[in-house]
């Protein structure tokens, strides 16, 4: 009934029901919508030279979602403003998906929601202004695994056409890791 659609560095969590498993939250809380919109919570490598041995586990920084990051970059911005979403979305009710949200519903009102505090929402893949109470008490969360480490870093900047096409460079990635608050949240599930 439900896709969850999310890339390999990314995770979605329960957090406000934190026993709950994402299919239990899902149920209990968002049944009655089209779609759930979950904002991305940036994690962080805190400057690790070598890929760790348990992602999740060992990378357990993150970004302070209360403080601005500037960068001369557009894909490593301040998302201060605005954070990108990923979604769990009803496939009945969609014909298409991009990389975060479903396309061209194929009914006439689909309902969305933000997975913060269950709140109608519009169709974009945006979610306004998420800060650090919104992260401890957000229902469903998308941790962000982009910077792990240094080596993984240059693997991007080697083998991600996505990268490689745009010039990124290795600067460009470290200064965009910001290991500003220690979050276990992933380590413990």
């Amino acid at each position: 009934n439900w896709i969850i659609n999310v890339d390999v560095d990314e995770y979605i969590v329960t957090k406000k029901n934190i026993k709950k498993t994402i299919r239990e939250e899902i149920l209990s809380s968002f049944n009655s919508f089209d779609c759930i919109k979950i904002p991305w919570v940036m994690m962080s490598s805190n400057n690790r030279k070598k890929n760790p041995k348990n992602l999740l586990e060992e990378n357990i920084y993150r970004w302070n979602h209360n403080l601005r990051h500037f960068s001369h970059e557009f894909k490593f911005r301040c998302r201060y403003r605005e954070i990108e979403c990923k979604t769990i979305f009803k496939p009945s009710v969609f014909n298409d998906i991009d990389d975060h949200m479903p396309l061209i519903a194929n009914i006439e009102s689909p309902l969305y929601t933000e997975s913060i505090n269950i709140k109608p929402t519009d169709s974009t893949m945006f979610y306004q202004g998420l800060r650090e109470k919104d992260i401890k008490n957000g229902y469903l969360l998308c941790y962000h695994y982009r910077i792990i480490s240094e080596e993984n870093n240059l693997e991007k900047l080697t083998n991600n056409i996505w990268y490689v096409g745009r010039k990124y460079t290795l600067s460009d990635l470290n200064d965009s890791d910001y290991a500003e608050v220690r979050d276990f949240t992933m380590a413990s599930k």
